[in-house]
């Protein structure tokens, strides 16, 4: 079986008819990890703006045989060889082996980002969260506010709550691009806007254990 999971990154692609645009099909190509486990991604367009769409074998096998076939499609806006420069931290097993997960960051990121910072977030609850499509892993996952806002009613956590069980991952602008641990909290540093979006990309495909 073939799920097709396609979330909307931004308004003008939420529906093609907004911007009179479909995705343009420019082709297959593999990606190779340090493990020697290759992936597959088809590139393409959604009007000017690529997607690489991930083609993840979600089958699950019982000894020698195959109990269920599925391959889940999952764009993304970047391809692992676009995230190659980026310094990250093997954090996996920190993240996977929670039995909650807070993704968080400070409120006025949304305006410094003009709201990226909810693309970067939502590229990598999805495919934590028990709730949401593509349905990989089964954690409960939360985003959440590192400060209390006036009006804003949303989980208030920053990294010193985070735990090995309740782990908390932040999305922070800083001074380079940088996926790391501090403490027991885990940080998506980045740089400018588009930047928060690749470190995320890139902690998404580490979790899939693609880089």
């Amino acid at each position: 079986m073939v799920v097709l999971f396609l979330i909307a990154f931004s308004l003008p692609f939420i529906n093609n008819q907004l911007t009179g645009k479909s995705v343009l099909e420019v082709g297959m190509y593999n990606y190779t990890n340090s493990d020697n486990k290759t992936f597959s991604f088809e590139k393409g367009f959604v009007g000017e703006n690529e997607r690489h769409i991930l083609y993840y074998d979600k089958s699950i096998w019982i000894s020698k045989s195959l109990k269920s076939k599925e391959i889940i499609k999952i764009p993304f806006r970047y391809s692992p060889f676009d995230l190659e420069n980026i310094h990250m931290d093997n954090v996996k097993d920190d993240i996977l082996n929670a039995e909650v997960i807070y993704v968080t960051r400070d409120y006025k990121l949304d305006e410094l980002t003009e709201q990226k910072d909810g693309v970067a977030m939502l590229t990598l609850t999805r495919v934590l969260d028990d709730s949401t499509s593509p349905d990989i892993y089964k954690i409960p996952t939360s985003m959440a506010i590192t400060g209390p806002v006036e009006g804003v009613d949303s989980p208030v956590i920053g990294c010193a709550q985070s735990s090995v069980e309740r782990r908390v991952i932040e999305l922070r602008q800083g001074d380079e691009n940088r996926i790391y641990k501090e403490g027991e909290c885990i940080v998506m540093e980045f740089v400018t806007a588009d930047d928060s979006i690749k470190v995320a990309t890139k902690l998404t495909y580490h979790i899939l254990g693609i880089m």
